[in-house]
């Protein structure tokens, strides 16, 4: 019998101790992952300062002399690359494009494809803040597309829309993590597309010696492209794998740092590394949602085909409705676009237009030329900077007044939902104690 008791007590230590383990385990797991949203917290302000820091940058007036000379130098490049078309002697004036035979519903529908295609750039972005706050907010959407555009438009290498997109989101209501996580997605699923649709063009122009004609325009793709294709790959291993970003980071930064491209190697170490994670906890989310990431993925492979045809109803229209050159044009304006992918100037200024000219020079006949160049430039650079500019002046003056109306109804609303609860759990608490007490 003594020796029973002696063996029970013995299994109810045993018993204590594993759960008093389970107590201590339970509680460290707790604390780290207080100490998880902490450093999450304090990432995302970190973030939002950034952007916020690169959005007031933008509006300093030393960025905005900035900003204006650059877009001068954009203008002058332009109209020199324009100047030298117009001087031929093949080329249409004015006067002679107004009698020239136009098929001006071509013209109709490459205006259509513009609008069209903003639709799905809008409809993408308004899933994904869906997705993070529950709520469709289309308007805010197509804004955050349109003003995000611009700042690209406006800054070299297209670095400023994102930010802004950050800061906007953050300004119109969404929390930290939604505002930063939204862009970063739209982003890498963006970029993903374009690689893949890069792909297709360059292996079918090696194929079928689409860009024989314009050996230049070929090589330079073919240069971008590989240097597109090391970059959104290291940041899509970046975004899987955590050890292997953080030491590829590491040797990156190393090179750089021999190169003498950069000083403070510790600082830049640290900072790409938070982004490095900000943009693996972002991707974690979207990618594990496998319907919308593939909808999202198809939807911007659709954008991508909706821009690239532009070209072709502008030939349809100066020139002729000819369908087996569809994919031809399709293909070559891919091409033109990755070849001024690096170039520092906004929009890929001087190499869009000497691309142009270089690999549509056979194409477009009769003097067309100037004028394809002049339409297809407006509508894939321009109208994005007359829309962002018009959306910023509508805030102004009516859009951040309609917004803090909106703001003001939500939290009534809320105020009201939750009164309202509170009503009516103060109504089953005293049904539930007059039916105990009867």
């Amino acid at each position: 019998m003594a020796k029973r008791v002696k063996t029970r007590n013995k299994k109810l230590r045993a018993f204590n101790v594993k759960k008093g383990s389970c107590f201590v385990y339970k509680k460290k797991l707790s604390d780290l992952n207080i100490e998880f949203q902490k450093r999450q917290l304090e990432n995302e302000k970190l973030q939002l300062d950034e952007a916020e820091q690169a959005v007031a940058g933008q509006k300093t007036r030393k960025k905005k002399i900035t900003s204006l000379v650059t877009f001068f130098i954009n203008i002058l490049v332009v109209a020199v690359v324009l100047y030298v078309q117009l001087k031929q002697d093949d080329v249409l004036s004015f006067q002679q494009l107004l009698g020239f035979k136009i098929n001006y519903w071509f013209l109709i529908t490459a205006f259509i494809l513009f609008a069209i295609m903003m639709f799905f750039k809008s409809l993408r972005v308004n899933l994904l803040v869906k997705q993070e706050t529950k709520r469709s907010r289309p308007f805010l959407s197509y804004k955050v597309c349109a003003i995000g555009r611009y700042y690209d438009c406006i800054t070299p290498m297209a670095t400023g829309g994102q930010p802004f997109q950050i800061y906007y989101l953050n300004k119109r209501g969404l929390p930290a993590s939604s505002a930063i996580s939204v862009p970063l997605a739209k982003y890498f699923i963006s970029q993903m597309s374009w690689i893949f649709i890069s792909i297709v063009s360059v292996i079918y122009c090696l194929i079928n010696g689409s860009l024989d004609n314009s050996k230049v325009v070929l090589v330079i793709s073919i240069i971008c492209f590989s240097l597109n294709l090391v970059l959104i790959s290291s940041m899509i291993l970046l975004s899987v794998s955590k050890k292997i970003g953080k030491i590829l980071v590491g040797k990156i930064l190393r090179l750089l740092e021999k190169m003498k491209l950069i000083k403070n190697y510790e600082k830049q170490y640290n900072k790409v590394v938070k982004t490095v994670e900000d943009y693996q906890i972002s991707m974690r989310g979207f990618v594990n949602n496998k319907g919308q990431f593939f909808l999202l993925f198809f939807m911007s492979l659709l954008i991508n085909l909706l821009n690239y045809t532009i070209p072709f109803f502008i030939y349809s229209a100066l020139v002729q409705f000819e369908p087996s050159l569809y994919i031809d044009i399709i293909v070559k304006t891919i091409m033109i676009d990755v070849a001024a992918s690096l170039i520092p100037l906004p929009g890929g200024t001087g190499m869009s237009e000497f691309s142009f000219t270089a690999v549509f020079s056979s194409l477009f006949v009769e003097g067309t030329l100037f004028w394809a160049l002049l339409i297809w430039r407006f509508l894939s650079y321009y109208i994005y900077i007359l829309q962002g500019f018009g959306i910023i002046v509508y805030d102004y003056f009516i859009g951040n007044k309609k917004y803090n109306w909106q703001r003001k109804k939500w939290e009534l609303e809320n105020e009201s939902i939750e009164f309202k609860n509170r009503q009516l759990e103060k109504y089953r608490k005293k049904r539930k104690s007059y039916r105990n007490f009867g």
